[in-house]
């Protein structure tokens, strides 16, 4: 078993090679730099997107444009559905204009208070609604995917500095309706606020803060833009525990804070993608993974302002792009897996 951590540019995008296939854990900012990287083999195995943040989730959006790319499943944010339920009951019209102005006040005070922000629950009303449901519907957002420049750029350009909803919008629309042109099987996984206790026996994947969608929520007309705030703030994102029996472990933090629990403690030589691409915001995180053998790996391109002191003060840390170093481009990560743990192959180690 390969891990790699791809030289993405911008963002996050992590590679699993494991008995002839493929796993992608976010896919980085560039919708070309991710079809050059993984077009050895142009048949990804699964797909997994944190959320919805430009620098982990455009990629998707290339391999899944490209006709000669095949995502056989891909993971989806399950903070999307009621969203999309919202589109596909309502439409998109230009009423959603004067909707989103009803709520800039209050978007902007969440803007510029961090201690201030939405809650999903208290957003959304749950219903009886299965997802089969919903999935039979996916072919009306496929059809508003071919359409999204006529409906959604209008509003984008409508008012240059509130144009943010309107992008994270696009996003949705496009990586869910080309996932379902595409054929893929879509998996979807709503927050959830504590740690889930059962692991999938059936998967090396286990979701540490959010749980697959049985049934769908909705979210009402006044909670419409709130909800779509929340598609990229970091406190959703969606954090997963790679696990195979004897093979060792990679936690992927994606941009979470990972206020769903006090303490993950391990035993056994991980690997754990720095959260937040090493900033100063997610410092908590390095205290709240312990274990004996920790390996630290951080992506995304060189800052000033990344990583942060807490991750240079780690002992067994990687970067992509190390600011200190004296090199113009990112190295590829490269681990293998030998006797139930991690060595690595090839890369950059941070001496910061």
């Amino acid at each position: 078993m390969i891990f790699r951590a791809l030289e993405i540019g911008s963002g996050d995008a992590f590679l699993i090679e494991k008995e002839g296939k493929q796993i992608l854990f976010d896919s980085g900012g560039s919708k070309s730099k991710i079809k050059y990287l993984t077009q050895k083999n142009k048949v990804i195995d699964l797909a997994i997107c944190s959320h919805n943040d430009s620098d982990h989730s455009n990629g998707f959006i290339g391999l899944l444009e490209t006709p000669s790319f095949e995502i056989k499943e891909i993971w989806l944010p399950g903070i999307w559905i009621p969203i999309l339920q919202f589109l596909i009951d309502e439409g998109v019209d230009r009423n959603l204009i004067n909707l989103y102005f009803q709520n800039i006040e209050e978007l902007n005070k969440v803007r510029n208070n961090n201690n201030e922000t939405y809650d999903y629950n208290s957003l959304v009303e749950e219903t009886d609604i299965s997802l089969e449901t919903f999935d039979d519907k996916l072919q009306v957002i496929s059809e508003m995917e071919e359409n999204q420049d006529h409906l959604i750029y209008p509003f984008i350009h409508y008012h240059h500095w509130y144009k943010n909803e309107f992008i994270n919008l696009n996003r949705i629309i496009k990586i869910a309706g080309l996932a379902y042109k595409k054929g893929s099987k879509i998996r979807w996984f709503k927050p959830e606020n504590q740690k889930p206790s059962i692991q999938n026996p059936n998967h090396s994947f286990r979701p540490l803060n959010s749980t697959e969608i049985i049934k769908i929520d909705k979210v009402s007309v006044n909670n419409f833009f709130k909800l779509l705030y929340l598609t990229n703030e970091n406190k959703y994102s969606m954090v997963f525990e790679f696990c195979m029996e004897n093979k060792p472990i990679i936690i992927f933090s994606a941009d979470s804070d990972f206020s769903f629990t006090n303490g993950l403690s391990y035993k056994n030589n991980i690997i754990v993608t720095a959260p937040h691409h090493g900033s100063e915001s997610n410092k908590i995180v390095y205290n709240k993974i312990t274990g004996d053998e920790i390996i630290w790996i951080r992506s995304d391109r060189k800052s000033r302002k990344r990583p942060c002191q807490d991750f240079k003060n780690l002992n067994d840390k990687y970067c992509l792009s190390c600011s200190i170093k004296n090199h113009k481009e990112e190295i590829c990560f490269e681990f293998n897996s030998t006797n139930n743990k991690w060595k690595w192959k090839k890369g950059l180690k941070c001496n910061c």
